[in-house]
C-alpha cells in the first residue's frame, strides 16, 4: 500500500490546449482508467466519456443543452454521460479525478 499526496503530482500538459489541460493516468483497472484531470481558468467545449469524477480542488461551471447549470468545487462529484456534449467554465483551476468505463 502506498499513499500520495495528489497535489505533489506532476500533471503532464496535454499539448494543443487551450486553455491549459493536463492529464495524468494513474492506472489501468481492466479497460477502466483511473486518473487526474485539470485545466487552467477558461472555457472549453467537450464531448464526455462515460465518467465518474470526484473534483479535489479548483471551481468551475459545467452547462449541457437542456440541462441545468451545474457548479462544482472541491468535493463535488459528477457522473458524466457518454456523448454527452458540455461547455465547461473553470473559475480557478480545477483538479478532478475521474474514473472512466470502456
Amino acid at each position: 500500500m502506498a499513499a500520495t499526496d495528489w497535489s505533489a503530482l506532476d500533471l503532464p500538459v496535454d499539448e494543443g490546449t487551450t486553455p491549459s489541460t493536463a492529464t495524468l493516468l494513474l492506472g489501468l483497472f481492466g479497460t477502466t482508467e483511473v486518473g487526474l484531470w485539470s485545466m487552467e481558468p477558461g472555457e472549453a467545449d467537450d464531448v464526455e466519456a462515460d465518467e465518474l469524477a470526484l473534483v479535489v480542488a479548483g471551481r468551475a461551471t459545467i452547462t449541457s443543452p437542456g440541462q441545468p447549470d451545474v457548479e462544482v468545487g472541491p468535493g463535488s462529484l459528477l457522473r458524466l454521460q457518454a456523448g454527452t456534449p458540455t461547455h465547461w467554465s473553470v473559475h480557478e483551476r480545477l483538479t478532478k479525478l475521474f474514473v472512466i468505463g470502456a
